[in-house]
């Protein structure tokens, strides 16, 4: 699996929207989520190489909980792949198809 590379440090960073200002979707579903994916990133032994951050908006509060995935495309350009309506439940999925197989979850 490739890596997003920048300056030697190589990991795939994970945006979750934990913005609650506007919206409190956001900011109710987005720290759960952090804290599930950080836990499943561990237990797959991915901490090294997922980095996995609140961010404050990537848009469409009435799709909470969102988050965006960064890779490599196949062209070597960097590609981010937006997640909407995840649920914790969702969350194993997510470093088991689209971190460790590359595989888009429709």
């Amino acid at each position: 699996m490739g890596f997003w590379s920048a300056r030697g440090v190589d990991w795939l960073p994970c945006n979750v929207c934990a913005h609650g200002s506007r919206d409190n979707r956001c900011g109710v579903c987005g720290p759960v989520l952090i804290d599930k994916f950080q836990v499943e990133a561990e237990l797959r032994g991915l901490m090294n190489q997922v980095f996995v951050t609140a961010c404050s908006h990537i848009g469409g509060h009435k799709y909470a909980g969102n988050l965006i995935i960064y890779s490599p495309g196949s062209d070597g350009s960097i590609t981010g792949h937006w997640y909407g309506y995840v649920t914790l439940d969702d969350v194993p999925e997510l470093p088991d198809q689209h971190i460790g197989k590359g595989e888009i979850i429709e």
